[in-house]
C-alpha cells in the first residue's frame, strides 16, 4: 500500500514538468509561424530605442587615477546614437524608419546595398550605424522566426486572451562588425589589399562591443497574431574588460598591435557588461501618412542613382 501511494504521488509531482515544456514548444510554435506571416507583407511598426549604460565606477576600479578610455568611431570624431520614438516599415521597398520628431529626427530608407539617411540637428549629427544595422537583423522576418524555432529557452504566460512568451535568443545573431575588421578595410582602401591582417588592442580579441545575451518578449493576440515585440541586447564592455586585466596583471595598456599574431586566450570569467539597449515594437494596420510620402520621396532618389 505504502509503494503504491508513493509511485501515485511521484506521478503528481512529476506531472507538471512535460505539461510545462509541451506548453512552451507550442507557444514557440505560434510565434514562429506569426513571424512567418509576415515574410510577404509590408510590416508597419511603431517603435522605441533606449539605452541603459552602467554606473560609472572607473574610480573604485583603478584607484581614481585613471581617465576613462574612449575610442571614436573610424572616420571621425564620435556622435550621439539616435534614441527615442520612430516608425518603421519593413517590405519589398526595404527598411525605412522615420523618427516621431521632426526636428531633431532622422529619415532612413534602406534598400538592398543603398541608404538615403536624413537628418535635422542642433548640433552634432546622430550617430545611426547601429539602429540600422541592428534593425535589419530584428526585422528579417525569415532568420527571425528561424532564431526562434532554434531557441532552447522559453518562458510562457497568458494574460487573458494574449499570451506572453519570453525567448533567450542566440546573442551572435545580431552580427557586429568588429572595429579590427573596420579598421583593415580602410587600410585596404587606402593602400592597397592587407592580406590576412590581424589587429588586437590591449591582448583584446576585439575592442568592438559585442551582444552577450538576448532576449525576444513577444505578444500573441487572440488569433494568435503578433501583436508586439520587444527585443533587450545585453552588450559586453571589451575596453573596461582590458583595463581590469590590465591592472590585475600589475601592467599597462597596451597599444594597437598588428600583424598575424595568435588569437589571445580566453578568460573563464563572466564578461564585463556594458550598455542595455531595448528595442520595443507594436504593429500598427497601415504606415502613416508622413512614412508614405518619405518613402515615395526617398525611393524616387534611389531610383535617379542608378
Amino acid at each position: 500500500m505504502k509503494t503504491a501511494l508513493g509511485l501515485v504521488a511521484l506521478a503528481f509531482f512529476a506531472s507538471p514538468l512535460p505539461i510545462v515544456w509541451a506548453q512552451e514548444e507550442v507557444a514557440k510554435k505560434e510565434v514562429v509561424k506569426a513571424i512567418k506571416q509576415l515574410e510577404s507583407m509590408n510590416v508597419a511598426l511603431m517603435g522605441r530605442v533606449n539605452e541603459e549604460t552602467p554606473t560609472e565606477d572607473d574610480a573604485g576600479l583603478f584607484g581614481g587615477g585613471m581617465q576613462r578610455v574612449v575610442v571614436s568611431s573610424i572616420g571621425g570624431a564620435s556622435s550621439t546614437p539616435f534614441m527615442g520614438d520612430f516608425e518603421v516599415l519593413a517590405g519589398k521597398q526595404g527598411l525605412a524608419i522615420l523618427s516621431k520628431e521632426e526636428f531633431p529626427g532622422i529619415k532612413i530608407l534602406q534598400s538592398g546595398e543603398k541608404k538615403i539617411c536624413m537628418q535635422s540637428h542642433d548640433e552634432e549629427p546622430f550617430d545611426v550605424t547601429s539602429l540600422t544595422s541592428t534593425m535589419k537583423y530584428l526585422v528579417d522576418w525569415n532568420a527571425l522566426s528561424q532564431a526562434v524555432e532554434n531557441a532552447k529557452k522559453v518562458r510562457v504566460t497568458q494574460k487573458g486572451d494574449e499570451t506572453s512568451v519570453r525567448i533567450n535568443l542566440d546573442g551572435s545573431y545580431i552580427a557586429i562588425e568588429s572595429m579590427e575588421k573596420k579598421i583593415a578595410k580602410k587600410m585596404a582602401g587606402a593602400g592597397g589589399a592587407v592580406a590576412n591582417v590581424a589587429i588586437q588592442v590591449g591582448g583584446a580579441s576585439s575592442m568592438s562591443p559585442q551582444v552577450v545575451d538576448l532576449v525576444a518578449n513577444v505578444v500573441l493576440g487572440p488569433a494568435k497574431e503578433l501583436k508586439s515585440l520587444e527585443f533587450v541586447l545585453q552588450y559586453n564592455d571589451p575596453m573596461k574588460a582590458m583595463m581590469a586585466n590590465a591592472m590585475k596583471g600589475g601592467a599597462g595598456i597596451g597599444g594597437i598591435r598588428i600583424g598575424g599574431a595568435p588569437k589571445p586566450k580566453q578568460g573563464d570569467d563572466d564578461p564585463e557588461l556594458g550598455k542595455l539597449v531595448t528595442y520595443s515594437f507594436s504593429t500598427t494596420k497601415e504606415p502613416s501618412e508622413r512614412m508614405t510620402q518619405f518613402v515615395a520621396q526617398a525611393k524616387k532618389l534611389l531610383d535617379a542613382k542608378k
